[in-house]
């Protein structure tokens, strides 16, 4: 047979194996040679996995063999494992495709010395932890990569923009590393250059600048003027660049380049999301839809002007409350030439309760000052103050002049998925007293949410949330929710909605003292299919001294989650602890925390 012959058979074979891999499935995946990994490592890292009791028979596509493949060795050298080859094959039986990785791992290899070379400005106890260079430990080419930008921002900081890293590797029984680095010169701004200005004046953009002319280039200062320009809400493009001028090494030109948004449009919105329906409660899976007009600039300013119309159902069990809002938003992220984000809000809604002899319409009206302070990338505070009047009481309308005050701290790495991290929230809400108005109260509210990654696909997460609220008068009905509740798909799962507790005609009951506790594993299955292990607690009461153990109610359940291009979506099904034969199955959108 001749050469041309076999090509044209290996092609024809190619060719047939990939016309037909829509209709294959795969029957098994085996895998060989690997002692230090083992298969449900590998299973996690490659993403054509073995049939499971969700899915039988899963696609087969050759196309990501190759991919898999490249994957298993990436992490077999971040293991130090640096001479480790993979072989992937593959054979079509009567089941379907069975996958074959056949790993030879050879010889694992660690960090015996790092040589730093040229580093002035920065310690090399910094140059080896940006590195992930840890003498005595495996070596870990693909962190050490991974850190090269790291450590590049990091003098970048510090003027020192066109420092020059290279690397070098000695490979023995272990491994040497030699890192070189050319710090360069000091480099200073000369000036900022602005283009795609068309509508506003030059100054609209200055003044978020942080840096100045003849100042030391600093990547921080750089990217919050990023920040601060695209919260303006005027600019749909923003990017800052450096620019070296000619016959020189110490000096760059900031370019800054903008594109203006439309700066008069209509913008609408809907779908199946959480929203805030209540004060003392977490927020409700609702069938929402908003309206909005938006005029982005006032006068040629950032003062930005909008009116929304929004209309919210919740989708939980007997909560079906339709909720209409109509508000009118001015505001501006300067205020008294000054930085502070400020917006007035003009606002009404109502709440339809259904009933049997007759519907009830609680209406809420009034107006909001609202300063914003964001800070990191998802952390922020704001202070609040709120003059308002709603029918809470049934015969007439209640007047209440607040003060709210709401601190975020978000240190997740991923704000819809969180797989590490933190994230705490602090609100306080003063009612009455100096301000006036007919209710007189001091509310607390104080979250923590905690995120532990076990594996590449496995996930524990821990929420706790404690409040109080002194000098409530409950001669009031709390139509509005003002008081703390407990139930529904995003706090106790084991109870409807808002109906840990309830009265004689099953209607829920708010108190002043909460403690609520989440504890939850979530991990992978199958694709877009994720596993829910949780246990939910919570107690409500009026004094501090009822809440205790004795007094605090469980459940307990599981859930499955579907991955959607708006976040997870979550079916659960929780037992109560104290009575087992009392169930419930929640739906509901994203993770409840």
């Amino acid at each position: 047979m001749t050469k041309n012959n076999i090509i044209y058979r290996i092609i024809f074979w190619l060719g047939f194996v990939y016309a037909q891999s829509e209709n294959l499935v795969i029957s098994d995946i085996d895998i060989r040679g690997n002692v230090a990994v083992n298969d449900s490592e590998i299973f996690f890292l490659v993403r054509q996995k073995p049939p499971n009791f969700l899915i039988r028979a899963p696609k087969f596509d050759p196309r990501l063999l190759k991919l898999d493949a490249l994957t298993i060795k990436n992490y077999y050298q971040s293991l130090g494992y640096l001479d480790v080859n993979i072989i992937d094959e593959f054979s079509i039986q009567d089941n379907g495709v069975l996958i074959i990785y056949k790993i030879v791992e050879g010889k694992r290899y660690g960090l015996k010395s790092v040589i730093i070379t040229g580093a002035n400005q920065l310690k090399e106890s910094k140059i080896k932890q940006s590195l992930g260079l840890e003498i005595g430990k495996s070596y870990n080419p693909v962190k050490l990569n991974a850190g090269l930008p790291m450590l590049h921002e990091s003098y970048q900081e510090i003027g020192k923009l066109f420092a020059e890293i290279n690397i070098g590797e000695s490979i023995n029984d272990s491994v040497a590393v030699i890192v070189d680095i050319i710090e360069g010169p000091d480099v200073y701004i000369k000036k900022s250059i602005i283009s795609g200005l068309t509508h506003y004046d030059s100054s609209i953009v200055l003044r978020e600048l942080t840096f100045f002319d003849d100042e030391l280039y600093s990547k921080s200062s750089i990217d919050l003027s990023v920040k601060q320009l695209r919260e303006t809400g005027v600019f749909s493009l923003v990017s800052l660049e450096p620019e070296r001028i000619n016959l020189s090494d110490s000096l760059v030109n900031i370019l800054i380049e903008t594109k203006e948004y439309k700066r008069r449009q209509w913008e609408s919105e809907g779908g199946y999301e959480p929203i805030q329906f209540a004060e003392g409660a977490e927020p409700i899976s609702a069938v929402g839809a908003q309206v909005e007009w938006r005029n982005r600039s006032i006068f040629k300013t950032t003062t930005h002007f909008s009116t929304r119309l929004l209309f919210g159902i919740p989708v939980e069990e007997e909560f079906i409350i339709p909720r209409i809002r109509a508000d009118i938003n001015l505001g501006n992220n300067w205020f008294l030439n000054s930085r502070i984000p400020t917006q007035l809000t003009g606002y009404y809604e109502t709440f339809i309760i259904y009933q049997k002899d007759d519907n009830e319409f609680i209406e809420r009206f009034g107006i909001t000052l609202a300063n914003l302070y964001r800070f990191e990338q998802r952390s922020q505070f704001e202070s609040k103050f709120i003059l308002e009047q709603f029918s809470d009481n049934n015969e007439k309308n209640l007047q209440e002049r607040s003060w709210k005050a709401t601190l975020l701290l978000d240190r997740k790495n991923d704000p819809i998925v969180p797989t590490s991290g933190h994230f705490i929230s602090l609100g306080a809400k003063v009612a009455g007293f100096w301000f006036g108005g007919e209710r007189d109260y001091l509310k607390l509210d104080a979250g923590l949410q905690q995120y532990f990654s076990i594996s590449d696909e496995s996930v524990i997460a821990y929420r706790l949330k404690i409040g109080k609220i002194w000098g409530w008068d409950t001669t009031f009905t709390d139509y509005s929710y003002e008081q703390f509740y407990l139930g529904g798909t995003t706090s106790l799962r084991g109870w409807d909605i808002l109906r840990f507790k309830v009265d004689e005609n099953g209607s829920p009951i708010g108190h002043t003292t909460r403690i609520m506790t989440n504890i939850e594993w979530r991990f992978h299955l199958y694709k877009f299919l994720g596993g829910i292990l949780f246990v939910d607690g919570g107690t409500l009461e009026d004094e501090l001294n009822g809440i205790s153990l004795d007094n605090t109610k469980w459940d307990y359940g599981l859930g499955i989650s579907i991955d959607t291009p708006l976040g997870p979506a979550r079916l659960d099904y929780a037992i109560q602890a104290e009575d087992p034969t009392q169930s419930k199955i929640q739906l509901g959108v994203q993770y409840i925390f």
